[in-house]
């Protein structure tokens, strides 16, 4: 905490002058003690209270310092009459009635809360929910609230008045500590994770977080103390749980993984990873929890309450490598494992199945990849491991030859390995859940290769680890779809195909989740100069080229009823129609036999436009924009003289745009 900012104590000892921020007080009948009088300007301080025991004779400076405050003022009927804010902390005034009595309730260090329903009344206040402010490290100050029931407006008064608030903490301080008497392990991290996001600070007694935010994690310097024997402090938000567990015990046996989902994220904890002598991980999640009475810990309850002055130790012990729910993983022997490029198995492709290892993705000229345009080629090759019971990242390993990887885990587990090739090494979560729902960004297209490192790829399988050696055959499924893309000319127009090419292509992807939609797009496949001459010398559609691209399950779409309707301006209403892929081919007409010559300032070889929305087709024909990953699908397009003849016309659309007239 920035500690020159304005202290509780030199508030209270008049050493400095506060940034003033000043509100009128309108009073009604309701409330009033007294006729009233002249207006008097009231100004109010703050001063550490009793919410917080470590204040009594033992705060630090910056502990007590405020660096924000917001303050309301009601009259006696609970009615909110005044409402004043500052961000420099000090004080803040309002100009009230002599001879009237009023309450205060203040904000501190949350910054200036903009006003708000909540706070209309003084029972309204109790329901109020504010967010916490840097909850890593509370350089904004330590979130407190301070409260003043009953203040009676001196009468008769020529003077400013003043009123200091008590302030009451809304975290507790936990004194950590870590023993490890044999010496076994060294210290490799220690942090607080899914800390309280937010409270209601008026009733945080009952406190309960709705969402969950980055703790404080220790620096190098801070883990080295703590491991030669020092002491670190957490500040830890107020998050009454409840009572969770029945009769769990003692503190090593209270873990996420026996709590509901819900409810396991958003219970704080302390997570230290350590590694013993002969390489074995350990991480320890460490759930406080006070009792009612705040005499200590108490195994059943996770309640971190306000302004507790707490303590927590962890013991490291030799039997955690072996058998202890406080650790993960806990039991087994360290074993290796290896993953080689020969055990990838590349799903086929089927027309409109799940893509396999066989014949159908060999070889094609529309992207580079390797010299030999196998669709199997691998660039990079990475596999994390997360343990099944509990989630938890044990082990990960990259080869950007894609040849081989090799892992060292425990045996006696079950792992769920996660798979990703052709796409770099990827920063992973410490937890299987986060990792499931990751998202992916692929690489930019280089030159006119739209994957320069080779198809994407991903897999996920659950394997239970007894032994070592080879892991046995890893499925990975490409996250592309292939499109053959064929053309055909019945009426026989004089015109040839400038270009075919995949727009709005996912520019990143979900792996491991069902049905990745992409949040960016860029330009994908396209046809290469031996594909456009392949078209152009079979244009009775006998001929296809094979276009790729990434899954990108857009949904469906139910006002685009028919091939017609099935365009850029009917979904505009409804989506976001950039991230749509579609295929785009150009036609160029070279005005043979009086038929058609480009419109006049349109530029050379731009003559007729159609482009096409993808879609599986899984829902209706028309309705369907989704793309998937694993499959194989034709499209086909057919030029005709009444196709260009409506676009002409002034039936055109976005999904053809012709620039060509009769001669």
């Amino acid at each position: 905490m920035n500690n020159s900012r304005y202290a509780f104590l030199a508030i209270l000892a008049g050493g400095m002058l506060g940034l003033f921020g000043s509100c009128r007080a309108l009073d009604d009948q309701a409330g009033m003690d007294g006729p009233g009088g002249e207006s008097v300007t009231v100004k109010v301080t703050f001063s550490p209270g009793e919410g917080s025991p470590w204040v009594r004779g033992a705060a630090t400076e910056p502990e007590m310092q405020v660096h924000s405050a917001t303050v309301l003022c009601y009259d006696r009927s609970g009615r909110k009459v005044g409402y004043a804010a500052t961000e420099n902390g000090g004080s803040v005034s309002f100009v009230l009635s002599a001879g009237r009595i009023y309450s205060f309730r203040a904000l501190l260090n949350f910054g200036a809360v903009a006003e708000n329903e909540a706070m209309s009344s003084l029972e309204t206040l109790q329901g109020l929910r504010v967010r916490f402010n840097e909850t890593a490290s509370f350089e904004g100050g330590l979130p407190a609230v301070a409260a003043l029931d009953s203040y009676a407006v001196p009468p008769g008064r020529t003077e400013d008045a003043e009123v200091v608030l008590e302030a009451s903490w809304l975290v507790s301080r936990w004194s950590f500590s870590c023993s490890d008497p044999e010496a076994l392990y060294s210290l490799e991290s220690v942090s607080v994770k899914q800390a309280a996001g937010d409270c209601t600070p008026f009733c945080a007694t009952s406190s309960k977080s709705t969402m969950a935010s980055s703790g404080r994690t220790l620096s190098p310097q801070e883990v080295a103390a703590l491991e030669s024997g020092g002491t670190t402090v957490f500040y830890l938000p107020v998050n009454m749980r409840g009572k969770l567990l029945s009769g769990a015990g003692g503190l090593s046996d209270k873990i996420l993984g026996d709590l509901p989902p819900s409810e396991a994220a958003l219970v704080t904890y302390v997570e230290v990873r350590a590694r013993s002598g002969d390489g074995v991980s350990l991480m320890y999640r460490i759930c406080p929890g006070t009792s009612q009475d705040g005499s200590g810990n108490d195994p059943d309850s996770f309640d971190i309450p306000a302004g507790r002055d707490c303590s927590l130790m962890l013991s490291m012990n030799p039997q955690d490598r072996y058998d202890s729910r406080l650790t993960a993983p806990a039991k087994g022997t360290p074993v290796r494992v290896s993953w080689m490029l020969g055990n990838l198995c590349c799903a086929q492709d089927e027309p409109g199945q799940a893509q396999g290892a066989g014949s159908g993705l060999t070889t094609r000229s529309s992207y580079g990849g390797s010299d030999s345009g196998d669709a199997s080629d691998i660039a990079g090759a990475y596999l994390a491991a997360y343990m099944e019971d509990g989630g938890m990242l044990i082990g990960e390993a990259y080869d950007p030859a894609g040849n081989s990887v090799e892992l060292t885990l425990l045996s006696g587990y079950r792992y769920r390995f996660l798979t990703l090739v052709n796409c770099g090494k990827p920063q992973m979560p410490d937890n299987l859940k986060d990792a499931l729902a990751m998202r992916i960004p692929l690489p930019g297209p280089v030159s006119s290769d739209p994957f320069p490192g080779g198809l994407p790829m991903a897999g996920s399988e659950s394997r239970m680890i007894d032994f070592g050696g080879d892991l046995g055959t890893i499925s990975v499924t490409r996250m592309v779809s292939r499109w053959n893309v064929s053309f055909s000319n019945p009426d026989r127009l004089h015109y040839s195909i400038k270009s075919v090419r995949m727009r709005n292509g996912a520019g990143n992807f979900t792996p491991w989740a069902e049905g990745s939609a992409s949040t960016a797009a860029y330009d994908g496949d396209r046809a290469t100069p031996e594909d456009l001459a392949m078209l152009n010398s079979h244009m009775d559609g006998s001929v296809s080229i094979p276009l790729f691209v990434v899954e990108n399950m857009r949904g469906s779409y139910p006002a685009c009823s028919t091939p017609a309707s099935r365009s850029a301006e009917t979904i505009a209403a409804q989506a976001d129609t950039s991230l749509f892929t579609y295929c785009e081919v150009v036609l160029e007409f070279d005005g043979a036999a009086g038929e058609y010559v480009p419109v006049s300032g349109t530029g050379p070889r731009r003559d007729v436009v159609c482009r096409h929305y993808l879609g599986s087709g899984s829902y209706s024909l028309t309705s369907d924009f989704n793309v998937p990953r694993g499959r194989v699908f034709s499209l086909s397009f057919t030029g005709t003289r009444a196709g260009i003849e409506n676009a002409l016309s002034g039936g055109s659309s976005w999904r053809l745009e012709a620039n060509v007239r009769r001669r």
